[in-house]
């Protein structure tokens, strides 16, 4: 038990201190602003993508957004009515110019978040991925529309084939159904769970992402009770008058963002955990300290390496290590691959051209 609490102190720990390493007050701030700046244009792209394939029903947007309105309903009820304004505008009206500018600006909340994921997780990504994701994640709204559509629809059509066919009144049950499946804490957990999982790449496992999103979505609704007993959204109207709400619901905002990341960084650590300990027992000047010590028992002086041969290199094949100095090139499949400082690697199936000054730490899985 004790080395379990052990175990999830350090994690917290590392936690920590990698989110300040990653700035993540710095990038839950830009994800605030790019949040806000992107909402009408990603609705308008949105609204006009379900228009042109039919769906008659794309003022099922405002009833989601509407029913996460207990989320906090003050800064639901600001974003309800920004999108409500831009509700009416035409994006095919605003010409190329209008419409490119449109869609750049869509883009800038999907392009910032996929940043931070891959900062925080360390994901090397192919360029053309890092370019296609923001406009698939932009379109991943449709496919929530469609989703609450094909469900709504469905539960319409049982509701009326029990009542026509069988003579069974389900009105209860589907109206009971449609809260449940359309709860504003599920809608709230599946998203977040989604974006935890497919924007790390899948890096992170379902069930660590589960997990995540399940602290995240708990910590979202908690800090909503406590927030109203600290801050009074009255004050800011009376302080800023009507832009009182916008600056209230970009704090509001901003701690959201700080807690979604700092939960992403809580998973990398988790996942990575003897990765995470190397680095942070690098930067301490490979001296944790009395204190540190009884958190981090772990002595890497051990497992330390060092390499200037090419033919001790090959002789590390299947093994897996962090480099901390130097360099290792290898060629694979006619590619040149560079390892160095920071990176992880695992020999297989690659030659080693050359090799400088290498020190290493060997990971044990």
């Amino acid at each position: 038990m004790m080395n379990y609490l052990k175990r999830l102190f350090s994690i917290i720990l590392l936690a920590i201190y990698s989110a300040n390493q990653n700035n993540i007050l710095l990038n839950a701030g830009a994800l605030t602003f790019y949040f806000i700046l992107s909402l009408v244009p990603a609705f308008l792209i949105l609204l006009t993508i379900s228009n042109f394939i039919a769906l008659s029903n794309s003022n099922l947007l405002f009833q989601i957004l509407t029913s996460l309105s207990n989320l906090n309903e003050d800064v639901v009820l600001y974003l309800y009515k920004i999108i409500e304004q831009s509700s009416k505008a035409d994006i095919l009206s605003l010409g190329i110019s209008g419409i490119l500018s449109v869609i750049l600006t869509s883009l800038l909340f999907s392009k910032s978040l996929n940043i931070s994921f891959v900062n925080i997780l360390n994901i090397r990504q192919k360029k053309i991925v890092g370019l296609l994701l923001p406009f698939l994640l932009n379109i991943s709204g449709l496919a929530v529309l469609i989703f609450a559509l094909v469900l709504k629809f469905s539960l319409i059509f049982v509701h009326n084939f029990f009542f026509n066919f069988l003579n069974i009144d389900l009105t209860k049950f589907i109206a009971l159904s449609q809260k449940l499946l359309l709860a504003p804490v599920l809608i709230f957990f599946v998203s977040v769970f989604l974006s935890y999982y497919i924007l790390s790449g899948k890096k992170l496992k379902l069930w660590l992402s589960f997990t995540i999103s399940l602290l995240f979505t708990f910590t979202v609704f908690a800090l909503n009770k406590i927030y109203f007993s600290f801050i009074d959204i009255n004050i800011y109207k009376m302080l800023y008058g009507q832009i009182g709400l916008l600056i209230f619901s970009l704090y509001w905002l901003y701690v959201i963002f700080i807690f979604y990341l700092f939960y992403l960084q809580l998973g990398a650590c988790i996942l990575n955990y003897k990765i995470f300990v190397i680095r942070f027992w690098l930067k301490k000047g490979q001296y944790f300290g009395k204190i540190l010590s009884k958190i981090f028992p772990e002595n890497f002086s051990d497992s330390f390496i060092f390499l200037e041969d090419i033919n001790d290199v090959k002789k590390l094949e299947g093994k897996k290590f962090f480099i901390m100095e130097g360099y290792l090139k290898l060629k694979k499949d006619n590619k040149i691959l560079i390892r160095q400082a920071g990176d992880i690697f695992k020999l297989k199936d690659e030659s080693v051209i050359d090799v400088a000054n290498l020190q290493l730490i060997e990971i044990q899985d």
